[in-house]
């Protein structure tokens, strides 16, 4: 049985950052498995966690990984405009994925942060 290898975010932030005490590690397996690696959409979400508390920027991290491995359940769009807001807007993480979702469509919301996101709400605290 041949099986396709799923990163975990220890090992695209090992590939990310600029050091890692597992970056040569990685390196190494992503250069056997480069192609076949894929990830889901919640390690972006988790990626994006630890980019905020560790100050890396959010947009780079998000268009590097996209470049890397195959995301399922995640378009790449969504996950760019949630690390653009996370970054530009200073929008917690799940609010920015939130807004990147709803884009397009009506937030049924009592939260004002999409308000400065250019986003129809309907406003549920009036």
């Amino acid at each position: 049985m041949i099986t396709i290898p799923f990163a975990d975010t220890d090992f695209l932030l090992a590939l990310l950052k600029d050091t890692d005490w597992l970056k040569e590690k990685a390196t190494t397996v992503y250069a056997k498995h480069k192609g076949k690696i894929w990830v889901s959409g919640y390690v972006i979400t988790e990626l994006l966690l630890v980019s905020k508390r560790l100050s890396l920027d959010t947009e780079r991290i998000v268009a590097d990984t996209y470049r890397l491995v195959e995301v399922r359940g995640l378009d790449e769009s969504i996950a760019l405009l949630a690390a653009h807001y996370i970054k530009n807007k200073k929008i917690n993480i799940f609010d920015a994925l939130h807004a990147a979702y709803a884009q397009f469509d009506t937030i049924l919301s009592s939260d004002s942060v999409f308000d400065g996101l250019g986003l129809e709400r309907i406003h549920l605290e009036k």
